[in-house]
């Protein structure tokens, strides 16, 4: 796909999250603070990985192989996370606890995750005008990828659902894209 068509789909799917297009006005964006270089080099690499994830299962990757793709995407999301606290001392606690699904996503069902870590159920709130959101949907949706290919029946249009909203995610983090953690997925 062109890059224009990863665009489209990116807004398509932060769409998708119920978020509105617009920042609110308490919400610091990253275009105003910024990233480091390394940082932002991450999430070059996570969004391309994210890609290469759907592509792989469009062209018919088994599980075991988008396993270790998710896999690969949530470890990758652990080395972000600490960098984008910098930025937003505000997102530490909230960051941190979804940080903790890398160790328990697979005793989690989709349902448990959806509640608990893409609603925020299980999650403490963040500091006033902290942006958080999509730097948690860096962690939580590939956890639910991987906890969806767990199941007995993958559904493998869900599975890519959650990777193809993770590269838009990846994608206003790195743009400086300002939304407030909220209810979205």
């Amino acid at each position: 796909m062109y890059r224009t068509g990863w665009v489209l789909a990116g807004v398509l799917a932060l769409a998708a999250c119920g978020q509105d297009s617009e920042p609110a006005a308490e919400s610091v964006s990253l275009g105003t603070i910024g990233l480091s270089e390394q940082a932002s080099e991450q999430l070059g690499a996570y969004a391309e990985q994210a890609q290469a994830f759907v592509a792989a299962l469009d062209d018919g990757a088994d599980n075991a192989e988008l396993t270790r793709q998710a896999q690969a995407l949530l470890d990758l999301s652990a080395q972000i996370i600490p960098e984008y606290v910098e930025v937003y001392p505000g997102c530490d606690a909230h960051l941190s606890a979804a940080l903790k699904i890398r160790e328990q996503w697979s005793a989690l069902d989709p349902e448990t995750i959806e509640r608990d870590y893409h609603q925020d159920a299980a999650l403490p709130e963040p500091a006033p005008g902290a942006d958080c959101y999509h730097a948690k949907d860096l962690v939580v949706h590939p956890a639910t990828a991987l906890a969806l290919l767990n199941q007995p029946e993958v559904d493998r249009m869900q599975v890519r659902h959650e990777m193809a909203e993770v590269a838009a995610h990846a994608g206003a983090v790195r743009s400086g894209v300002g939304f407030n953690s909220g209810d979205g997925d």
